[in-house]
């Protein structure tokens, strides 16, 4: 649930990120909906992050574990090779929101796992 606290920002609770997936999920994943439902997620996220939510921070890591472990299951093909920068960028980029929410040592949990892919 949202609160506003006395600068205005507001705070959130994990409960509202699960929401928050719900409601991307019920979403065609191309649509306009899904769109808007993914930046409410990541607003949700990010608000979480910046509350230095450790459950929020290892649920990104665990997220991001496997995201690398796919990895071992895709070829390295040409045909390929998009999706497995598609899926280092994304890590990539959830490495720097973790640095930039002042949780250096959970990204630094990561990339040691993006060192053996």
């Amino acid at each position: 649930m949202k609160h506003e606290t006395e600068d205005t920002k507001m705070t959130y609770s994990f409960i509202d990120y699960r929401n928050s997936l719900s409601e991307r999920n019920r979403q065609d994943i191309e649509s306009k909906e899904w769109e808007t439902a993914q930046e409410k997620v990541n607003e949700v996220v990010k608000g979480l992050l910046n509350q230095k939510d450790m459950r929020m921070a290892r649920e990104i890591e665990g997220e991001m574990i496997d995201l690398l472990d796919s990895m071992y299951s895709i070829p390295d093909f040409a045909e390929t090779k998009k999706i497995r920068e598609d899926i280092l960028r994304t890590v990539r980029e959830n490495i720097e929101l973790l640095r930039n929410s002042g949780l250096e040592d959970i990204a630094k949990e990561i990339e040691k796992e993006m060192e053996d892919v």
